[in-house]
C-alpha cells in the first residue's frame, strides 16, 4: 500500500533511478530551473509512476492474470507515450527545452528520452502477451505462424529502438568527456563555477 518495493525503496525513486540509467542521463528536462517546466515535468511522473507500478504489480500474479494485466498496461501505456511525446514538444517548443544527439552524418535528432522510455516498455508489454499465449496455450494450431511473425514483428522495433537509445546514450557519454577535458583547461574560481554549472553530469 505504500508503494515500496519490499518497504525499502519507493516506486518513485526505482521509476527515475530506471529512467537515469536507460534513456534519461543528463536530460535537460531533469536539469532545468524553469518552475513551469518543473512542474509539468513533475506532474507527467506522477503518472508514469502508477503505470510503473501497475506493470510491477502485475509480476506477483500467476500468468494467466499477468496476461490479463499486461493487456490492460498496453492502453496505459500507450495513452502515455502520446502524453510523453506531448510533453517533450511543448518543453522544446515553448520552454527551449531540448535533448538532441547527432547521427552518423552529423544531423541533430530529437532525443525525446521519456517518451523512449514509454515506448519500450510498451513494446515489450506487448511481447510478454504475445509470449504469454504460447505460454497459456491461447492460441489455436493455425495461428501460431501470425503470432510467431508478430512476436518477430515486435523484436525487430525493440531491436531499432534499443540501437537508437545506445546511440544517444554513447553521444552523452562521448559529451561528458569532453567536459572533463574542458574542466581540466580552466583554473582557479573559473573552474570551480563551471564544476559547479555540471555537477550533475560531472
Amino acid at each position: 500500500d505504500d508503494r515500496s518495493v519490499l518497504g525499502d525503496e519507493q516506486f518513485d525513486e526505482l521509476l527515475m533511478e530506471d529512467l537515469l540509467t536507460f534513456t534519461c542521463c543528463d536530460a535537460a528536462l531533469f536539469n532545468t530551473d524553469n518552475l513551469v517546466a518543473k512542474n509539468k515535468v513533475n506532474g507527467f511522473m506522477e503518472q508514469m509512476n502508477i503505470a510503473y507500478f501497475e506493470w510491477y504489480s502485475a509480476m506477483s500474479q500467476n500468468p494467466c492474470r499477468q496476461r490479463q494485466h499486461f493487456s490492460r498496461a498496453i492502453v496505459l501505456f500507450d495513452t502515455l507515450q502520446a502524453n510523453s511525446e506531448e510533453l517533450e514538444m511543448e518543453l522544446e517548443n515553448v520552454f527551449q527545452i531540448k535533448d538532441h544527439f547527432e547521427d552518423e552524418q552529423g544531423n541533430s535528432i530529437p532525443a525525446l528520452p521519456i517518451s523512449s522510455w514509454v515506448y519500450y516498455q510498451k513494446l515489450f508489454i506487448m511481447l510478454q502477451v504475445v509470449l504469454r499465449g504460447f505460454e497459456l496455450d491461447v492460441y489455436k494450431l493455425w495461428e501460431y505462424q501470425s503470432m510467431y511473425w508478430y512476436a518477430s514483428y515486435l523484436i525487430d522495433h525493440i531491436e531499432a529502438l534499443l540501437n537508437r537509445i545506445t546511440q544517444y546514450n554513447n553521444y552523452k557519454i562521448e559529451s561528458i568527456k569532453d567536459m572533463s577535458k574542458k574542466l581540466k583547461k580552466k583554473t582557479g574560481e573559473q573552474k570551480a563555477r563551471y564544476k559547479e554549472k555540471y555537477h550533475f553530469k560531472l
